[in-house]
């Protein structure tokens, strides 16, 4: 009776242990299934749910359990690897990007250095401006801390122009004043 129970226990683990095997061996169809999807987050999520279902999922034999394994675990780096492939170009795009906008700003605060003198070198430069600005914005959105620092810039150097111009104007102002103010006098 003790080894007819001893045979069945048997039987039943290499019964569950070929079950295993499959279930795991599917995992590793699936995962290597998301080497083909093009959304990242979707290969991370579900890349968590087959670690997931690999912990829950029951032992298989030894000789197999290795080789198996290593064969998950190559998926799980090569999409991992993948991910962070993704993001590190994200980052080197965002710093470019803040390159690119940090050197519009340049050209503004360039511009706002020269010394302008008449209405109509004031028009020429502010077209000049807004088509510096409208250059900044088709470069397009950064990450939220670049994005602030960008955005920053380009407030600081536009201001710099605007305030410049608006003495400009005022001094033109004052100036007619006192020429009306002579005149009537």
């Amino acid at each position: 009776l003790f080894y007819d129970y001893i045979k069945i226990n048997k039987d039943l683990r290499d019964l569950d242990f070929r079950k295993n095997l499959k279930e795991k061996t599917e995992i590793c169809e699936k995962a290597e299934k998301l080497l083909n999807l093009k959304s990242i987050n979707k290969i991370h999520y579900q890349l968590q749910e087959l670690h997931e279902h690999w912990k829950n999922t029951g032992p298989v034999s030894r000789e197999l359990r290795e080789d198996l394994w290593e064969r998950f675990q190559n998926i799980s780096k090569k999409l991992n690897k993948k991910r962070n492939d993704h993001f590190v170009r994200i980052k080197a795009e965002d710093n470019n990007k803040l390159f690119n906008k940090n050197t519009i700003c340049k050209k503004i605060d360039l511009i706002a250095s020269k010394t302008i003198s008449s209405h109509k070198e004031w028009e020429e430069t502010v077209f000049q401006l807004d088509i510096l600005e409208k250059e900044w914005k088709k470069i397009g959105k950064l990450n939220k801390e670049n994005n602030s620092i960008a955005w920053r810039n380009l407030r600081t150097s536009i201001n710099n122009i605007y305030s410049k111009r608006n003495s400009f104007y005022k001094n033109i102002k004052q100036k007619k004043s006192e020429i009306i103010k002579t005149k009537t006098v």
